[in-house]
């Protein structure tokens, strides 16, 4: 079996980054299991409304010209997209900001494919057919990593729900014993 590179602190960021979207757009996430390859499915009133993938990059979203995302979790996710209908976003924490990738039809022939990823680690597994994003393509969600606990207001959706509703009860983080019930503001 080949070994995980996912680190407690990039479960941390993960999870600090997804509270941010739940908070953002009045969804409940829910984490995937593995063979699913996407991280979560978002769900509004118990239905599900998307997936997303969320990564942490440690510079600025300028750096580079695109963004990688492995072409299993891209394959993946577009099969949801084009099978059941579900809004494919990629959601990525950089230094600067939190930004969107939101999957269109039109994207299907439109990106490149290379192969690349990490030859650091000594493992030949690491290098794996990507999908490269050009940053423009990328919506800002928010302005500094910091301020992932305080999204005030809601403005736009990250999915194609246009209407409010309660989400499902579900233990809240801030309150032990306490329940939470979120809401979609407009």
């Amino acid at each position: 079996m080949r070994p995980r590179y996912e680190s407690p602190e990039d479960l941390k960021n993960e999870k600090e980054i997804a509270d941010f979207v739940e908070r953002k757009y009045g969804i409940m996430l829910r984490k995937m299991p593995d063979r699913y390859y996407i991280d979560f499915m978002a769900f509004k009133d118990q239905s599900a409304v998307g997936v997303v993938e969320i990564k942490r990059r440690y510079r600025t979203v300028g750096k580079f010209s695109t963004l990688f995302l492995n072409l299993d979790k891209w394959t993946h996710g577009t099969k949801f997209f084009y099978d059941h209908g579900l809004p494919f976003s990629f959601v990525v924490g950089f230094d600067d900001g939190i930004y969107r990738y939101k999957y269109q039809t039109e994207d299907k022939q439109m990106f490149q494919i290379k192969f690349a990823g990490r030859e650091d680690r000594g493992d030949p597994q690491d290098m794996e057919p990507i999908v490269q994003i050009p940053i423009g393509r990328l919506e800002k969600l928010e302005d500094k990593i910091e301020k992932l606990v305080v999204s005030p207001f809601i403005s736009t959706f990250l999915f194609s729900a246009s209407y409010s509703r309660d989400l499902p009860q579900r233990p809240s983080p801030d309150l032990p014993g306490q329940v939470r019930k979120a809401t979609t503001q407009y």
